[in-house]
């Protein structure tokens, strides 16, 4: 432990600023340059242990060569009466798990692509070098101001590699053995793919700001799941998880190493296809009907005024059409259409846009308010998420809402009402007719309701924009 204000080498002692597994964290300024950095004074169980130290010089060099814009960099070493001293860079941020707890919640998977592939890219780097990291979890990774990603301790866990030292202290076992890969549970030999799989575990956190194994109490119990199972589906901790989402992490955190991902190159590739498959929008250039072979020029020719009527009458169907969504009342009566299911072979943005659609009904019949709220835009995510007075009222109305229904509703979507339209900045236009029944504790009646839905989403398919016209309500004693 080292008291503020004293110095280490050139480094000035300032605040303590926190305590981990290993060490604890202060921050310090350098006395000539003002460069800030934080420094890590390893627990003494690991300072005095001759392995510990003698493998820390032999690597720490090699750790002080990454450079990379998502890796924490060490500037230096030391080892003195204050024990074995890391400096590193101080970044300024949240780490990963705190920005889930108190930030962000599930991240929607539009944000989080990009936001992984940042992490990713920290890994791919360091496995080049042969380092694997060892003790991935959502602590070791911040997230600065701009939603840049800073990965912290890589190599630590490799310069404590004495398996009885490193989790001798009381409680630091439980934090890294939730990420451990089953090879590590099980003490063998393992490389970056072992790393893949605690990725695998942090993404499924990063998607449903929960943890798999959270209602496990013991580290037995943990062993067996991460031995014997699979990781439980995500969709059933957050209904936002997409099915190719699923899959990828069903691959990365695979029991045997040969079927995970081999780097986190293809990781990355993987991540990106996904959100291809489930938000790519057809450009102007995708869409546009290919040339006509040269064989057909002269019929092409005869065409063009049946293309021009064409172009034409589609002009005025548009305007009609978009007349039509602001301003029909009549609807066809709802007992007469049976409900449907998505087509999946439609485009792939219009299934995405409907299966979006279904996670957003499912999270309503959750009756959590933190799940609806995470599926809204701006404005609408300001008045639902911001931590304001007005977050106060709609929970208020969110949980008066809730203790009038004793069951969840059941909100049943009629895909053959669907009407879909796309705007010239990418947002997404639905119209569509919901089914829901819910049992009223007033009177003990089921209550059932047909609406028809206007919603807007944005590219990213976050709702800003909902209206609801009710079309029929129904009351059964």
């Amino acid at each position: 432990m080292i008291a503020l204000g004293s110095q280490v080498l050139n480094y000035q002692i300032h605040q303590r600023l926190g305590d981990g597994g290993m060490g604890v964290v202060y921050l310090a300024t350098h006395r000539k340059i003002g460069r800030k950095a934080a420094i890590k004074v390893l627990h003494p169980q690991f300072a005095q242990n001759p392995q510990i130290r003698q493998r820390f010089r032999n690597e720490a060099a090699l750790l002080a060569q990454l450079d990379h814009p998502c890796v924490v960099k060490l500037y230096d070493y030391i080892e003195d009466e204050h024990g074995l001293c890391l400096i590193m860079e101080y970044i300024e941020g949240i780490d990963l798990d705190h920005y889930l707890k108190q930030v962000s919640g599930p991240i929607p998977e539009g944000r989080l692509v990009p936001l992984f592939n940042k992490i990713l890219s920290a890994f791919d780097y360091a496995h080049q070098y042969g380092i694997v990291h060892r003790d991935i979890k959502p602590s070791n990774i911040l997230i600065t101001p701009n939603m840049g990603v800073k990965v912290l301790d890589f190599g630590i866990a490799t310069i404590v590699n004495n398996a009885e030292t490193a989790l001798a202290a009381a409680g630091t076992r439980m934090g890294t053995v939730l990420y451990m890969s089953p090879e590590q549970v099980r003490g063998d030999f393992f490389d970056a793919r072992s790393d893949i799989y605690s990725l695998g575990v942090t993404l499924f956190q990063m998607l449903t700001a929960r943890h798999p194994y959270e209602d496990l109490h013991t580290e037995h119990q943990v062993f067996q799941k991460i031995l014997q199972e699979p990781l439980p589906r995500a969709a059933n901790f957050y209904p936002g998880v997409s099915a190719p989402m699923q899959q990828i992490i069903d691959i990365a955190t695979a029991k045997n190493p040969d079927k995970r991902f081999p780097n986190c190159k293809a990781f990355a590739q993987a991540m990106r296809a996904s959100q291809e498959q489930r938000f790519r929008i057809p450009s102007a250039a995708q869409t546009r009907p290919q040339p006509l072979p040269a064989w057909v020029g002269q019929a092409a020719l005869a065409g063009l005024g049946v293309l021009l009527a064409a172009a034409l009458w589609i002009g005025w169907g548009q305007e009609a059409w978009q007349n039509h969504y602001a301003n029909t009342t009549a609807r066809p009566n709802p007992t007469d259409q049976p409900v449907s299911s998505p087509d999946v072979s439609e485009p792939p943005h219009i299934l995405a846009v409907k299966r979006r659609l279904e996670a957003f009904y499912a999270a309503r019949e959750t009756g959590d308010f933190e799940q609806v709220a995470d599926f809204y835009a701006f404005p609408m995510e300001r008045f639902m998420i911001y931590q304001n007075v007005r977050r106060e009222e709609v929970r208020k109305v969110n949980d008066y809402y809730w203790s009038t229904r004793i069951k969840a509703e059941e909100n049943i979507i009629d895909w053959d009402s669907f009407i879909y339209q796309q705007d010239e900045k990418g947002n997404h236009l639905v119209r569509v007719e919901v089914l829901y029944r819910c049992l009223l504790r007033a009177g003990n009646r089921w209550e059932e309701k047909r609406e028809v839905r206007d919603l807007r989403l944005n590219p990213e398919l976050r709702i800003y924009y909902i209206r609801s016209d009710e079309l029929r309500t129904t009351a059964d004693d």
